[in-house]
């Protein structure tokens, strides 16, 4: 995202620093890694408005995000050092673009698991500079994020702005990023190749070697022969056809009434969550203790709902969970639910 920065008022930075939609682990050393700037760097700017060296690798809390946000937009010094990094990035992004003939015109689709429009906004930005039109861009869906000067992707499951789609299908974004892993780590930048003036992606690890060890070539191989076998007579298929419902149908059996095989094989799924060289890697899911019930309830009675982190499956858990455990967690739960609709009624 940072080569995209061409400014950095509000908008832009909620690219880089949103504060609706983030990762769960949000440290300012996260943060300003983003803007490929080391907190050595603004260590006194820091020190101004009270994170010390013990803070920069803490989890901030909501009000701290915020502050740091509205710190970014008011320290010139800090928006200055923002702007150079991005615009260092910029340039060699873009010769990469030139080289892989993205530069020509927008005649070219953009297709994301993503929600958010992060990486479509991102790239209009970047081909503006180049006075080229945004691309065309398809995404899985698409929440009701802050408006933007260009045109938001075509949505396919749901659009959360204009209230229409599928817009409550559980674990569908987690589950889809798990099953589309790529067999390479993340690109995390670009730079040009030793002794040459091409320029090539940067990967956190060459491979994905976390997904590969939990066996995805076996995942890939079976969507490749699903997709070998399709059957694709034109006198047989509807182009029409709309298939959400089903989408919406078979995630919510899978997400909500898991079976214990499936609760183990994929909830030990390891996920990539994160940007770049800080990204992380999490299982979907792991087996409840007892000491968690009164987190767990105290979730179920503040949200309605069980999410330890940002890609987490409730379900799974408590499938792999003792069996008593999972009766009394159920119980407390009908117990909260019957207080919470009670209380309204006051």
């Amino acid at each position: 995202m940072l080569p995209s920065l061409t400014d950095l008022n509000e908008e832009q930075l909620n690219q880089v620093l949103p504060l609706e939609h983030d990762v769960d682990h949000l440290s300012p050393k996260v943060i300003f890694s983003r803007f490929n700037i080391t907190l050595a760097e603004i260590k006194s700017n820091l020190a101004k408005i009270g994170f010390s060296t013990a803070d920069w690798d803490r989890n901030l809390g909501r009000e701290e995000r915020v502050r740091l946000h509205k710190y970014i937009l008011s320290d010139l010094e800090v928006q200055r050092l923002i702007i150079s990094k991005a615009f260092e990035k910029r340039e060699v992004l873009t010769k990469y673009l030139a080289q892989v003939n993205l530069l020509e015109n927008s005649d070219f689709g953009l297709v994301d698991l993503g929600t958010g429009a992060t990486l479509h906004n991102a790239l209009a930005a970047i081909l503006e500079t180049q006075n080229i039109k945004p691309p065309n861009s398809f995404y899985l869906g698409l929440r009701k994020v802050r408006s933007n000067k260009f045109d938001p992707p075509e949505p396919y499951l749901y659009n959360e702005i204009d209230r229409l789609g599928f817009m409550n299908i559980p674990g569908i974004i987690t589950f889809l990023e798990s099953v589309c892993s790529a067999d390479h780590g993340s690109v995390v930048d670009y730079s040009y190749a030793h002794n040459s003036d091409e320029v090539h992606p940067v990967f956190k690890e060459e491979s994905n070697q976390a997904v590969t060890d939990w066996g995805y070539p076996l995942v890939r191989t079976a969507i490749l022969n699903f997709t070998d076998n399709l059957l694709l007579d034109s006198n047989l298929l509807n182009p029409f056809g709309d298939v959400r419902a089903l989408i919406e149908t078979l995630q919510k059996e899978f997400w909500l009434n898991p079976t214990l095989e499936e609760s183990k094989a994929w909830g030990n799924f390891p996920l990539e969550d994160g940007w770049g060289k800080e990204s992380k890697f999490l299982t979907l899911a792991a087996p409840y203790s007892f000491r968690d019930l009164p987190k767990l309830w105290w979730l179920v009675f503040k949200t309605g709902d069980v999410w330890l982190r940002r890609h987490w499956w409730h379900s799974a858990s408590l499938k792999m969970s003792p069996p008593l455990l999972k009766i009394t967690f159920c119980s407390g739960e009908k117990i909260i639910k019957l207080v919470k609709k009670s209380l309204k009624k006051l």
